[in-house]
């Protein structure tokens, strides 16, 4: 048996999650339901969504707060390396840009945290080794195809702002930092920059919020395509412009407020914002059945009328299938609350209450899901004759 240090341990399962890439296959990762989704609804969301989604991502961040500081050390030391980095060579004006640009791709950078918080959702426990596992999603290749359209829009987000120094206060660049801020506060050029560089970083914040604000989590809970997931996550957006300018306003300023102190805040900002996120999405986003279409009403032969009963039947019972998978996912997620609580420790009053309001909430999704296909039967098509 060999002892080997902390990091070469965590080196060692890192590097085992990275050779087991998308190999845990659909059926173990996801239930039948989330396998086979059907259709994203967009709800309407609040305010007061927005901030139940911060107090849901401020507990995952407490239950979990040791493992994820400890792990979240690198993002900080990461924007400290850029800055010194920036800061020794001619990229001094690139500082601000490089440091704001991160916020292009959190979303990727929280995907880890996102996975932590779908596998507590469940009842999954949870530590910091389960960032990794996202690894060995069955999506994780069109994770990584995101990951690179997000790092794509940083890169040119950087190019673009090196530009507008350029028509400003360039073509030479500054021999100091000090050089540097008195040319950005005190001349006309330097306002000119700051004023160029504001609009553009919203555009790309804008962009890269609407395309990431749902994509992301949705990758990591049901089997869709990038593109489905790019286009849900701008039609969330779209459909809720108030709360997701709120949230993106939130992003912005708790980034900047974990900066400020050499970008040490981040240890706990970047957790919470991660975490959020997920839940964010969760109150976004509902799984449905599509709606039956309607038959067009109008004369036709009887041949074409047996047939649209036919495809009619057919799309409810795909429509029941679909509710059938959802039951029997509610039913087992609320039997795991249920036996949580049962092996809980009924002295540790916390815990069991969160559990116990866990397990209600898994009974009404079990009972909403049986309405349902009580309703859904009901008005099953019936077969017209000739």
């Amino acid at each position: 048996m060999s002892i080997i240090s902390p990091i070469g341990w965590i080196a060692d399962r890192v590097d085992r999650a990275a050779h087991s890439m998308g190999s845990t296959g659909t059926n173990e990762y996801w239930h039948r339901a989330e396998a086979m989704p059907g259709v994203p609804l967009i709800r309407q969301i609040s305010f007061a969504d927005i901030r139940d989604a911060l107090r849901l991502g401020i507990d995952d961040f407490a239950a979990n707060r040791t493992d994820i500081m400890f792990l979240c050390v690198f993002y900080p030391a990461m924007g400290l390396l850029l800055a010194r980095i920036a800061s020794g060579s001619n990229f001094i004006p690139l500082v601000f840009p490089l440091a704001s640009g991160f916020a292009l791709i959190g979303p990727l950078a929280a995907i880890g945290l996102n996975e932590m918080s779908r596998r507590r959702e469940l009842g999954d426990g949870s530590g910091w080794l389960d960032m990794f596992g996202v690894l060995r999603s069955p999506s994780i290749w069109p994770i990584v195809s995101l990951g690179l359209l997000l790092t794509a829009i940083f890169v040119i987000w950087v190019g673009v702002a090196d530009l507008i120094y350029q028509v400003t206060l360039g073509p030479s660049y500054p021999v100091s930092a000090t050089a540097f801020l008195h040319d950005m506060f005190y001349t006309n050029a330097g306002w000119a920059m700051i004023g160029l560089g504001v609009s553009a970083g919203f555009g790309f914040a804008v962009t890269v919020l609407a395309i990431s604000v749902v994509s992301f989590p949705l990758l990591l809970d049901r089997k869709v395509r990038v593109a489905v997931a790019i286009l849900t996550s701008v039609r969330a957006v779209a459909a809720n412009p108030g709360p997701m300018s709120i949230w993106g306003l939130t992003i912005a300023a708790c980034l900047i407020v974990g900066s400020v102190p050499l970008f040490l805040g981040l240890v706990v900002v970047l957790p919470v914002l991660g975490h959020s996120t997920w839940h964010v999405y969760r109150k976004l986003i509902a799984w449905e059945t599509a709606p039956e279409a309607s038959l067009p009403q109008q004369v036709v032969e009887p041949g074409v009328v047996a047939a649209a009963d036919v495809a009619a039947n057919h799309q409810h019972d795909q429509v029941r299938d679909a509710l059938a998978r959802d039951l029997e996912t509610a039913r087992y997620v609320a039997d795991r609350a249920f036996r949580q609580v049962d092996a809980s420790d009924p002295a540790n009053r916390l815990v069991t209450g969160e559990l116990e309001t866990r397990w209600d909430e898994a009974l009404v999704r079990v009972a909403e899901i049986e309405t349902k296909i009580a309703a859904h039967d009901v008005g099953r098509p019936v077969m017209r004759s000739n």
